[in-house]
């Protein structure tokens, strides 16, 4: 009896672990499409389709991590709070951002909060005033409008490496699509670009710095990458001719139709512009096809083009 006693004793007075309540994820972290069963006030009256760029992202994505993953539980935060930010409409319906202290920069930049965000749009807000997008001509509207036709079968996003975990989460992300529309956006000249679809994907990488609150919402999202990248990438402006104008009006300006890589510009050539929603001249001239001129050549504006260009005053990092 006694040596059975002192069988179980040894483990009878062992210490044992502190009970520790085990932590419950918001849903948002569990399941990328969370939000989207919100009753909540969504922009256009109804909630948003991600059927293509889930789709998209199934049949293009790199990497496969394990449910309930570190790198998929930042997968679905950042799903979420793009879906918040892209198609909400009211801060009071937003779950995955902590509203009092809410901060979004791209390279260093300026910091917006969530009001300013929602009314220059997530699109916007990342590439900012480039060289082949001008982020202060453009609406919330137009700019989300912009993509979806240009990449038809959906853009989508992926975390490719997680460095740490929270509070402040460090990881390397993917963002691609294929361009199977026409991108059309606004130059800073007054100019309209058009740049016929090449129906290639269309890939970027960066990396992200994002410091989550005790309730796992955003609270300060530093976002890093070549904001060039995503149009140059889809223009290829330095191999594509200039062809026709594209149709359309523009304020004051004429249209510019870039054309992707091996197609020919016609030497036949017309030149039309549109102000007050009339054409004033229509100069129909042939030549010979010109070599392909500089960048700030082609999309500066007269006054520009005396010293250097658009081209020379954009830097790839916004704010430096």
């Amino acid at each position: 009896m006694a040596d059975a006693q002192q069988q179980v004793l040894p483990d009878a007075e062992s210490p044992k672990e502190p009970l520790v309540a085990p932590v419950t994820l918001p849903d948002y972290l569990l399941e990328p499409n969370a939000v989207l069963l919100d009753n909540c006030r969504w922009r256009h009256e109804q909630v948003p389709d991600y059927s293509k760029a889930n789709a998209s992202f199934l049949k293009g994505q790199t990497t496969v991590h394990a449910p309930g993953s570190l790198e998929d539980i930042v997968s679905n935060l950042v799903k979420n709070w793009e879906k918040e930010v892209s198609y909400k409409t009211h801060e009071e319906d937003f779950r995955t951002i902590d509203l009092e202290n809410y901060q979004f920069s791209v390279n260093g930049g300026v910091k917006r909060g969530l009001t300013e965000m929602l009314l220059v749009g997530t699109y916007s807000a990342l590439i900012g005033d480039q060289a082949l997008f001008c982020s202060s001509k453009i609406s919330f509207e137009e700019s989300h409008k912009t993509f979806r036709r240009s990449m038809t079968e959906g853009y989508s996003w992926e975390v490719l490496e997680v460095w740490s975990g929270p509070p402040k989460v460090a990881f390397k992300w993917r963002h691609w699509g294929k361009m199977t529309g026409p991108l059309i956006c606004p130059l800073h000249n007054g100019l309209r670009m058009v740049a016929q679809p090449t129906n290639e994907v269309v890939s970027m990488t960066g990396v992200a710095f994002c410091t989550l609150s005790d309730k796992f919402q955003i609270q300060n999202l530093e976002v890093y990458f070549d904001q060039n990248e995503p149009m140059n990438s889809m223009v290829k402006v330095n191999n594509s001719p200039i062809g026709l104008p594209a149709k359309g009006k523009t304020a004051g300006g004429v249209d510019v139709e870039l054309k992707p890589p091996g197609s020919q510009a016609s030497p036949d050539r017309k030149k039309a512009i549109t102000r007050d929603d009339k054409t004033t001249s229509s100069v129909a001239e042939t030549r010979k096809p010109e070599p392909q001129r500089p960048l700030d050549k082609q999309f500066s504006s007269p006054d520009q083009q005396g010293g250097t260009g658009i081209w020379g005053g954009i830097r790839g990092w916004w704010g430096s």
